[in-house]
C-alpha cells in the first residue's frame, strides 16, 4: 500500500457524493481484478485505464483529471452511464491504493495487472 497517496480517499467519496452504493461496486470490481491496466501522467495529473465491464468480456475507458491539489477535476468513462459509474470509482480506488507521491516522479506507470507485473 502506498505511503502517501496521489488520490486521497476522501476526494474519491467527495466525487461520488456520498455514493455509497457506486464506491462498492468500484470495490467489487477491484476484488474481482477487473481493474487491468492503469497508466497514470503527474505531468498532466492524469490516470487513465482499462476497466473490465460487470459479466462482460468487455472492457471500458476510463480517464481521470486531478488538479494540482489531487482533487478530482473531471471523470469520463466509455461505459453507457460515462461519468460517475463504479469504473471510474475502481479506478480510481484502485490508484489509491497503489500510486503514492513518490510515483509522481515517474511520467508513466504502467501497471500490466493480467500479468501481475509492474512495468516501468
Amino acid at each position: 500500500m502506498a505511503s502517501k497517496h496521489v488520490i486521497k480517499l476522501f476526494n474519491i467519496i467527495s466525487f461520488f457524493e456520498n455514493d455509497n452504493n457506486t464506491i462498492k461496486k468500484g470495490e467489487n470490481a477491484i476484488e474481482c481484478n477487473h481493474v487491468h491496466q492503469m497508466q497514470y501522467d503527474a505531468t498532466l495529473h492524469t490516470i487513465r485505464g482499462d476497466v473490465q465491464a460487470s459479466m462482460k468480456n468487455k472492457n471500458y475507458k476510463c480517464e481521470v483529471i486531478l488538479n494540482k491539489n489531487g482533487e478530482i477535476k473531471e471523470a469520463k468513462c466509455s461505459c453507457p452511464k460515462g461519468i460517475k459509474c463504479h469504473h471510474i470509482a475502481a479506478l480510481l480506488l484502485f490508484g489509491h491504493y497503489n500510486l503514492s507521491v513518490r510515483s509522481r516522479n515517474i511520467l508513466h506507470l504502467m501497471l500490466n495487472l493480467a500479468k501481475r507485473n509492474y512495468v516501468l
